[in-house]
C-alpha cells in the first residue's frame, strides 16, 4: 500500500544513508526474532564485522540491535543484513530469511536508498552513481508541465526497473522519449523511429550548431546512437508481430535506461525553442 511521501514528494537522488530506514530494519529484526537468533546475530556480526552489540546480562537478555543500527557505520548496517540472513536461514524455515530480504528491499525502495538485496541477502549498489545522475538530469528537463505525460512515463520505466520487470521498464522508456518527441513536434512525429529523428531533429541540430562544423560532425554521430537506440527499443515493443521476446538481462535494461536518459534530456534541450 503507498502513502502520501511515497506518491507527493519529489524523491531526486537515491540516498546513500537514513536514518528512517535504520530504524524500520530494526523495528523487522525485533518482530521477528527471538533471543536465540538474537544472540546468535550479535555472534556473527561482532566476528565477521568487528561490530560490538551490547548485551545486558543482568536479568533476560536484552540486544541492543536498537543502537546498532542507529549508530553503526553504514557499511556495517549492510553487511549486518547479509548476517542476519545467515543466521535465519540456519535457525528457521526458508519463509522467514524470505522475508527477512523481501522487508529489506521494501525498506531500501520506500526510503529511497542507493541499495538493492539480492537473494543471498548481500547489498548492491541499486546501479551506480553516474545512472542517478542520468536519471535526475532527465527529470529535471522534464520538469516543463509540457512533458507532465512523458515524465510519467519515464517514472514508469524506473520503477518497472526497481520491480525487476525488464520489458516494461524498456518499453517505457521508449514510450517517454516518444511523447517528448510528439511535444517538441506537434503533428509530425506519427511515432519515434529511426527516419523520423533523421527527418525532422537533424535539421534542427544543424540549424543550433551552424558555424560550428565540428559539433555538426560530432552531433549527426550522437544522433545516430539516438537512431539505434530506437531501433533497439522497437525489439521489445508492444503488439508486434514477432514471438514475445525474452526478459532482457538486468545489465541491458541499466544500459538502456540511461541511454535513454541522456538521449531524452539531449532532445529536448537541442530541439526547445
Amino acid at each position: 500500500m503507498s502513502r502520501f511521501s511515497q506518491l507527493y514528494i519529489e524523491r531526486g537522488l537515491r540516498a546513500s544513508d537514513s536514518a528512517r530506514a535504520r530504524r524500520r530494519l530494526n523495528a523487522v529484526l525485533i518482530r521477528t526474532a527471538n533471543e536465540a537468533t538474537l544472540h546468535g546475530m550479535m555472534l556473527r556480526i561482532a566476528e565477521e564485522q568487528g561490530c560490538n552489540i551490547p548485551v545486558d546480562y543482568s536479568g533476560a537478555k536484552i540486544y541492543y540491535f536498537t543502537q546498532f543500527f542507529n549508530e553503526a557505520d553504514i557499511r556495517d548496517v549492510l553487511d549486518g543484513i547479509t548476517g542476519i540472513f545467515s543466521v535465519f536461514s540456519k535457525m528457521y524455515e526458508p519463509h522467514i530469511p524470505k522475508q527477512w530480504i523481501s522487508a529489506v528491499e521494501r525498506i531500501f525502495q520506500e526510503e529511497h536508498l542507493a541499495y538493492r538485496v539480492d537473494p543471498q541477502g548481500i547489498a548492491h549498489p541499486f546501479v551506480d552513481a553516474e545512472f542517478e545522475v542520468n536519471r535526475a538530469s532527465a527529470l529535471e528537463v522534464l520538469g516543463d508541465s509540457r512533458f507532465g505525460e512523458a515524465r510519467t512515463d519515464f517514472e514508469a520505466a524506473h520503477r518497472h526497473l526497481r520491480d525487476r520487470n525488464g520489458k516494461e521498464a524498456l518499453w517505457m522508456m521508449f514510450v517517454a522519449a516518444e511523447v517528448a518527441a510528439k511535444v517538441l513536434f506537434p503533428g509530425k512525429f506519427a511515432g519515434l523511429a529511426a527516419n523520423e529523428v533523421e527527418k525532422h531533429i537533424r535539421p534542427v541540430l544543424d540549424r543550433r550548431y551552424a558555424g560550428n562544423q565540428p559539433a555538426i560532425v560530432a552531433g549527426r554521430l550522437l544522433l545516430g546512437g539516438m537512431k539505434s537506440w530506437i531501433n533497439a527499443s522497437h525489439l521489445y515493443r508492444h503488439g508486434g508481430e514477432q514471438q514475445e521476446p525474452a526478459e532482457p538481462p538486468l545489465d541491458f535494461v541499466i544500459a538502456h535506461l540511461s541511454a535513454g536518459a541522456t538521449h531524452l534530456r539531449w532532445m529536448i534541450e537541442l530541439c526547445s525553442e
